[in-house]
């Protein structure tokens, strides 16, 4: 391909009439190179040689003449490109170029010869200058192209690879588009590094095309079916390949190294044995020497490989089984001076990658990180150094710097799965220890990037325990949820799941968990462990026979029960505490008559919580008395009550049975020692007291005191709709209408109460429809006093023919009325 594109070139295009000796050279040698071209088209390829050879010479000369003249320096690079002379174009072009920036064809030719000289970094700055400028109409870069395609798979960067073997497609001359093969195989093999079984399908069927049992191809598609995941049609394919072509080594040598990795031993050596009956190469004396590592004959395989070596002396994957060989048979020291010996002949990124690895796998990590440290220097845009310093902090267990070298890598190469994947592993460990020093949330954000990197059962789990301990059920639940139903998960992961659905309160889906956890297990210890979870689970779902016989099977983990009888205590307590607050009081007799069973005799803060909700429920069942009481015992001591609780929780029961006075003494002489925090509670409490207050004072006919507490309840709060109401109620009582009716108007939507009133006051100005409408309102809102009301309004529309709201069915009998909603004037349907 090369010799083509750049012979083609032949310096066709219009030149001016020379003016100097240099032009003059430079001319004749165009024209010695048109002769060539000719000869070559006729098949004479001694005849081209000898006048390229001529031509370079006189551009050579031309160059000397004028060392700032672009045609003899494009020249010269085209022609020594031909002949291999690329050390004499590299020293003849370097200083031209550096001299010339913008002389494009003679920095493509320096590149040319960079990259045939292995001078890598060069020759890429040099083609991504100049490939750019290439277009469907004109590419006279077209290989830059090509050469970037070919380097940057080789070298991981398979993005790159991708992007300009593409665009070579796109803009080469259609005359030369049966050469595209070789580029549609780069162009498959970039799609295999970036994981992309499809598009790598795709290239290497197109590079199929006219030659159908083409090696690179045929490997190609089989690599293909490794990426998807399918090993056995992998070797079936290779199996057919290789019947085929009895006499092709590479078939063989990929189905050996294949079965390797599958662990199929047999069948590996097989293989091998095949390949050296083809002739005794390197590569089936390598083989057959990591056959011999994976049954375990170190010495064997040193021998096959002492003998690989001698054949291909340099060849690094050669050297790597040896020394691993070596390794095997504890000859440590002289693996690692094998490879440092090669390292010292040869410092290339290559060799000192070998070598820091084996010096890894021997325990000499310093050597190892100096080595990788150098292949970093080397190609400082290539991933391999930092994966390979990353796998020495890796095994060190220096978890900072290792995430660090991988994201370098992954910066360079963002789809590199291997970077990707101990990456993950990497900041698993590190949330690991973050987690056991109490840094949750630094733990959870490893993890969270473990997770987008590769989702694993285990980063789910961890991530998810993480949370939980984070008191975040909310989020964990999703988490574990997903890493159940990812391959490999195993019983613990619907076990956690269990405990995070427990910890939002949904006990049916941790009993589900559980139960899936079960079926995911035979061993005792484990059940007990799953058993432990799914009794609390029963518990929360008030299925205490059930939680207690599962607990009591014989041969259940002594230490499960304990697990369950030390924690269950405080689970049910606390929900106690919960319903209590929410008014289940049942639900909380519920819980504690079950947590009485479990408690001990000895006083610890659990004892005191359990007394603690019980005294909350006796204040519910309306045994004040008993519930001061509790709250003395429950609290002395407590070390999670503060010095005023008492206090507080004293005034609180005088509230809520109506002795406003000793309330308000209890909470003026508790804010005397109470704390900031404290304070803030006695001034909610404080409030409440006033509200209740206007409240009982109001029922009480007392409009004075009603009026002086609620005016205090409203400069607190004068967004409380109960307070705007009971405030109503007073003023319409006191023969204020106006400001009453007006304060039940802006309330009404919130307190059934107040639309009420409305309806009654307008009943007693005769105005039948609006009452009906207003009375419907408190139907609608469920009212206390709802069926009543339907009577006054089924009465009304019969005797005045105003037509029946919309109401919904009223509450039954005895609903519980709204906090402080204000009592309804004296009135209604008569």
């Amino acid at each position: 391909m090369t010799t083509v594109l750049l012979a083609g070139a032949a310096l066709a295009q219009f030149r001016e009439p020379p003016k100097s000796e240099a032009e003059a050279l430079a001319v004749q040698a165009e024209e010695l190179v048109t002769k060539a071209a000719e000869k070559l088209a006729k098949g004479d390829r001694a005849g081209a040689q000898e006048k390229y050879g001529e031509a370079f010479d006189t551009f050579s000369q031309a160059l000397d003449s004028d060392p700032n003249l672009v045609r003899a320096a494009t020249g010269l690079g085209m022609t020594g490109a031909l002949l291999g002379k690329n050390d004499i174009v590299l020293k003849r072009l370097k200083p031209f170029v550096d001299n010339h920036p913008d002389a494009d064809e003679p920095a493509f030719h320096l590149g040319v010869a960079a990259y045939k000289l292995r001078q890598y970094p060069l020759a890429m700055s040099l083609f991504e200058k100049v490939a750019p400028k290439d277009t469907p109409e004109s590419a006279p870069f077209l290989l830059s192209h090509y050469f970037m395609g070919a380097y940057y798979v080789q070298t991981g960067r398979a993005n790159r690879a991708a992007e300009e073997l593409t665009r070579y497609l796109q803009v080469r001359p259609k005359k030369l588009a049966q050469a595209d093969g070789e580029i549609y195989v780069l162009l498959g093999q970039a799609y295999l590094n970036l994981r992309r079984p499809n598009e790598a399908r795709t290239a290497f069927t197109y590079a199929q095309a006219g030659r159908p049992e083409n090696v690179a191809v045929q490997l190609g598609l089989e690599s293909v079916l490794e990426l998807e995941g399918k090993p056995k049609e992998a070797i079936d394919f290779l199996n057919a390949f290789a019947a085929r072509q009895p006499k092709l080594p590479e078939p063989k040598e990929r189905l050996g190294r294949l079965l390797l990795r599958e662990k199929d031993v047999p069948r590996a050596e097989a293989q091998a044995n095949e390949l050296l009956k083809l002739g005794e190469t390197p590569s089936a004396r390598h083989l057959m020497g990591d056959v011999k590592i994976a049954k375990g004959d170190a010495k064997g395989a040193e021998a096959d490989l002492r003998k690989a070596a001698t054949l291909a002396p340099t060849s690094i994957p050669v050297q790597v089984s040896l020394a691993r060989s070596l390794l095997m048979q504890k000859r440590n020291d002289e693996a690692v001076q094998l490879l440092e010996g090669a390292a010292a002949k040869d410092p290339s990124p290559e060799i000192l990658a070998a070598y820091g690895t084996v010096a890894r796998r021997a325990g000499k990590f310093q050597k190892a990180i100096e080595a990788h440290e150098k292949v970093v220097a080397a190609s400082p845009d290539q991933p391999l150094g930092h994966m390979l310093l990353a796998a020495d902090r890796y095994a060190t267990g220096e978890w900072d710097p290792c995430i660090d070298e991988y994201t370098a890598a992954l910066k360079l190469a963002p789809e590199e799965p291997r970077a990707k994947h101990f990456l993950a592993l990497a900041l698993n460990h590190r949330a690991r220890a973050r987690a056991e020093n109490t840094r949750l949330e630094d733990a959870a954000r490893d993890l969270r990037r473990a997770m987008d990197l590769e989702a694993t059962p285990l980063t789910g789990l961890n991530l998810g325990a993480v949370l939980l301990a984070q008191k975040n059920p909310a989020e964990a639940r999703p988490v574990l949820q997903r890493a159940s139903e990812l391959p490999g998960a195993t019983w613990r992961h619907h076990l956690v799941l269990g405990y995070a659905a427990l910890a939002a309160s949904d006990a049916a889906a941790a009993v589900n968990a559980f139960e899936q956890a079960a079926k995911l297990t035979q061993d005792d210890p484990a059940l007990s462990e799953i058993y432990a979870g799914w009794s609390l689970a029963k518990l929360e779902l008030g299925e205490f026979d059930a939680a207690l016989a599962k607990l009591n099977e014989p041969g259940k983990s002594k230490g499960a029960l304990a697990v369950i009888q030390g924690n269950l205590p405080l689970a049910l307590v606390k929900r106690a505490l919960g319903s209590v607050r929410a008014g289940d009081v049942e639900k909380a007799d519920k819980d504690l008559e079950a947590v009485d069973k479990l408690r001990t005799a000895k006083a610890t803060d659990t004892t005191r919580l359990i007394d603690l909700a019980h005294a909350m429920a006796d204040l519910e069942h309306g045994k004040s008395d008993k519930a001061v009481a509790g709250f003395k015992k429950s609290l002395a001591g407590a070390s999670f009550a503060a010095p005023t609780a008492v206090g507080y929780l004293s005034a609180y029961a005088e509230y809520r049975r109506g002795e406003i006075p000793t309330a308000r003494k209890l909470i003026i002489a508790a804010q005397k020692t109470a704390g900031k925090p404290e304070k803030e509670w006695a001034v909610a409490l404080m409030r409440a007291v006033d509200r209740r207050d206007g409240e009982l004072s109001t029922l009480k006919g007392n409009l004075p005191q009603a009026e002086r507490a609620l005016k205090q309840a409203f400069e607190a709060e004068p967004l409380n709709p109960f307070v705007v109401a009971n405030r109503a109620t007073v003023a319409y009582r006191k023969g204020q209408k106006p400001v009453g009716l007006k304060g039940w108007e802006q309330v009404q939507d919130a307190i059934p109460e107040a639309a009420l009133n409305l309806g009654i006051d307008a009943q007693d100005k005769g105005d039948a429809a609006k009452a009906v409408n207003q009375y419907g309102r408190y139907v609608a809102a469920n009212g206390s006093r709802a069926a009543a009301v339907r009577e006054w309004i089924d009465r009304l529309t019969a005797i005045y023919g105003v037509k029946a709201p919309e109401m919904t069915p009223a509450p039954a009998e005895g609903a519980p009325p709204t906090e402080a909603a204000a009592e309804p004037v004296k009135g209604g349907a008569r």
